[in-house]
Parts: structure tokens; C-alpha cells; sequence
């Protein structure tokens, strides 16, 4: 576990899974993001909204999103 916090080792999805279920928290808030995919902007930003409560995040100006689609992030984020 010290490895993971220093950031020596990156555990995989399935060792990510576990940890977060142990933390009781989203694997999401804990996962290494590469920024290789939008989506893993759009987590950030989630986090950063949790982070600082009274900031705003408004996603209905972004191209290809759509009210589903922001629906599906948020409720994936709450898990």
C-alpha cells in the first residue's frame, strides 16, 4: 500500500477495485488517471466539484455531450 501512495507501483483495475471497496469510496476517486480518454477529464472535474463544493461544473456546452450522457457519468461517479 505504501508503494500505491508514493507512487511507485500503480496497482490494476481489479487491486484498484478491492481498495476502493475496503475505503468504502468510488474506485473512481482513487484510480491513476492517464488522460488518454475525455472521460478521464471529466472524472477530474468531478473530483475537483467534491473537492471545492460552491464550484460549478457546467457540461451542457460541451460538444458531443448530452444530457444522458452527463446523467450516466454522475450516477457511475456516486457508485
Amino acid at each position: 500500500m505504501t508503494r500505491y501512495e508514493k507512487g511507485e507501483r500503480t496497482p490494476k483495475e481489479d487491486r484498484t477495485f478491492e481498495i476502493a471497496k475496503i475505503l468504502n469510496v468510488n474506485m473512481n476517486s482513487i484510480r491513476k488517471y492517464e488522460y488518454k480518454e475525455p472521460i478521464d477529464i471529466v472524472y477530474t472535474l468531478m473530483w475537483l466539484e467534491e473537492l471545492i463544493p460552491n464550484y460549478y461544473i457546467d457540461l451542457s456546452n460541451v460538444p458531443n455531450i448530452n444530457e444522458k450522457s452527463i446523467l450516466i457519468i454522475k450516477l457511475d461517479w456516486l457508485q
